[in-house]
Formats: C-alpha cells, structure tokens, sequence
C-alpha cells in the first residue's frame, strides 16, 4: 500500500468510508488505512481497477504465500480465463511437472475442457509415438 499511487489510496479510503478524503498527506492516508476494519479494507480495496487490485494482491503473496490459502479455486483459477491459449502455456513451463499434475486433478471440468483444447494433437502424437508406444499398442487391442 505505501508504494501506491495518491489517487488509488484516496480510491481506498473513499470507497471505505463514503468521505472526501481532503488534504491528507500519502503517509496519512497509509497510517490511517492501517486502522480499518477488515470489512472497509476489504471494501476499499474491491473498489480498485482489476489490473491494481492484482497488483496488490500479487505483493502481498510474495510478501507471504501463505495468503494464497484464503483465496477459493475458482478465485485463483479465473484470471487464467482471461488469457489467451499462448500464453497460459507459457507461464506453465516454470511449473514443476508433478504440480501441474495436482493442479489438473484440481480443475473443474470446464477448466481441463480448456485444457484440452489447448493439447497439439500432432504433438500428443508424436510424444506417445517415442517414449509410450506400448501405451499405444495397448488402446490398438
């Protein structure tokens, strides 16, 4: 919060309080935030542009990972809709692959249906034909 913008912590408290927030320095308006209650936080904080609220809740992940377990699935899972094929792929190549296979018995079924849309079959191929050809010969029977 003390890295953002004036106009988003005055977004925040606005949005928190239903008041002007007037001539409060950034600091003021930080120390003040502080003191909300979860809920006015919380309100102040949905108030935000979606990009800004990722922004923030990206820092404080980092900041303590374990804030990821307050999220439900389909909050964690959503922003992923927004992208495109491409680009999901990308990002999963950093993911460990025993993870990805945990996260895919995780799916709803909407989401592997996602998923498997974005399977090259000539490539599926290709890796079932070189390294489990058995496989292969086994669903041939």
């Amino acid at each position: 919060i003390k890295s953002m913008p004036r106009h988003l912590l005055v977004q925040i408290m606005e949005s928190a309080t239903g008041k002007k927030v007037g001539n409060l320095s950034n600091d003021e308006m930080i120390k003040e935030i502080g003191q909300y209650k979860q809920q006015a936080l919380t309100e102040g904080l949905k108030s935000l542009p979606y990009k800004e609220l990722l922004n923030v809740i990206t820092k404080l992940t980092q900041m303590n990972d374990e804030l990821f377990m307050e999220f439900s699935k389909n909050s964690l899972i959503e922003p992923l809709t927004r992208l495109g094929k491409n680009e999901i792929a990308e990002h999963m190549q950093v993911i460990d692959k025993d993870l990805i296979i945990k996260l895919m018995d995780e799916l709803p079924n909407n989401m592997l249906a996602m998923v498997n849309t974005m399977i090259d079959q000539d490539k599926l191929t290709e890796v079932l034909q070189k390294y489990h050809a058995d496989l292969l010969s086994s669903l041939a029977e």
